[in-house]
């Protein structure tokens, strides 16, 4: 552990021995450094600040360490929101650019003839052994 970390570490192991009223040794600095080595300084930090919230005794290393995990998701879900935000917004006026590019029409409006017609075809009633009753039947069609 780089001596920075190991600093920010002691600072974070002396909040929560204040917090918890526990004295803390060198052999507890140096247990609590091996245990959470392999963590980002600001997971144990995050983890430490958790623990003083929420446990009624000092932490034990595992504590820090799941608690400092669960902050990490906690930001990764919040990235992966602010992502998927801004990828909606691009997507959003990538349309609106194309649709002005393209100057889109609006659909030309149906006449009334062929909206009888379509009406005709779609008036079809199934009788409860699936008998098609009125409108076009679709099963000698095919």
């Amino acid at each position: 552990m780089k001596a920075e970390h190991r600093a920010r570490l002691v600072l974070s192991l002396k909040a929560l021995a204040t917090t918890f009223n526990v004295e803390l040794t060198d052999e507890r600095i140096a247990c609590y450094e091996m245990a959470l080595g392999d963590l980002q300084i600001e997971t144990i930090e995050a983890g430490a600040r958790e623990a003083m919230r929420t446990c009624k005794f000092f932490p034990v290393p595992a504590e820090i360490r799941g608690k400092g995990e669960l902050w990490v998701w906690a930001v990764r879900d919040e990235l992966a929101e602010r992502r998927k935000g801004e990828q909606a917004r691009k997507e959003r006026l990538e349309r609106e650019e194309y649709e002005r590019q393209h100057a889109l029409e609006p659909m030309p409006e149906t006449p009334p003839e062929e909206l009888e017609r379509i009406k005709k075809i779609m008036a079809v009633r199934w009788t409860p052994n699936w008998e098609c009753v009125g409108g076009r039947d679709w099963t000698k069609e095919f």
